[in-house]
């Protein structure tokens, strides 16, 4: 499960890259919405109140959905709880240190994700 800005930017990223046009970057959401679950059936497109639209599997469950949301709102919230002044100052290799990181990328990549 993942939000639809990544999806689009990714498919932006995939069509331009395979040389069609920069077309697909003036794709309306709804258009693209469209043209993915008539390719893929399976996939499911969950709105959010004022959050981007979760993309998902059919057969997860809307309870499932929103489980799942939760616990990433809180993977956020934790990691903007934590400053880089709070790295251990260990060795890098440490499970602390591998553990900060990984949430300071995925802080990273949701924010650019979601303007």
């Amino acid at each position: 499960m993942f939000f639809f800005p990544t999806l689009k930017k990714r498919f932006v990223e995939i069509s331009i890259s395979e040389g069609c046009s920069n077309e697909a970057n003036s794709y309306k959401s709804s258009n693209l919405k469209k043209l993915f679950q008539k390719l893929w059936p399976e996939v499911s497109f969950i709105h959010q109140h004022e959050k981007p639209d979760l993309v998902c599997s059919s057969s997860l469950t809307f309870n499932d959905a929103v489980r799942k949301s939760k616990e990433l709102e809180q993977v956020i919230q934790d990691d903007n709880e934590c400053s880089d002044d709070e790295l251990p100052e260990s060795e890098d290799d440490t499970d602390e240190a591998v553990v900060h990181k990984a949430m300071g990328i995925l802080r990273r990549r949701i924010i650019e994700n979601n303007p």
